[in-house]
């Protein structure tokens, strides 16, 4: 996925937002919501992204084995952690039982900090 597709793959053109009400009025006055235990189990996309760049298409099409492809990002920087393609922390790389993972090191509130 390129960088402008990660940036737009979630805007698609819908406000997902819109005509919804959290606690929907019913008939009977008593208003329904849903619990969130009922939704933890939805999947998400989560990606963690180590950096950015961008290609020409001739530079992209003379890619062969072994090229390198340098990123905006040096190597002391931590990785994004976007979720549903919205940025929510960032962590730093590290190996469990040989095995690359992530130990979050900034959660950011979603409501107020822009992650910049």
């Amino acid at each position: 996925m390129s960088p402008d597709e990660l940036d737009d793959w979630s805007d698609d053109g819908f406000d997902d937002n819109a005509g919804f009400d959290a606690q929907a009025g019913r008939a009977d006055g008593k208003t329904d919501t849903i619990k969130p235990e009922s939704i933890l189990d939805v999947p998400v996309r989560a990606v963690i992204q180590a950096g950015r760049t961008r290609l020409p298409l001739r530079t992209l099409l003379r890619l062969t084995k072994g090229s390198l492809v340098e990123l905006d990002r040096s190597v002391d920087e931590p990785m994004d952690v976007l979720i549903n393609g919205a940025l929510v922390a960032r962590g730093e790389v590290v190996v469990v039982n040989g095995e690359y993972a992530l130990r979050i090191v900034r959660i950011f509130d979603t409501d107020s900090d822009s992650g910049a």
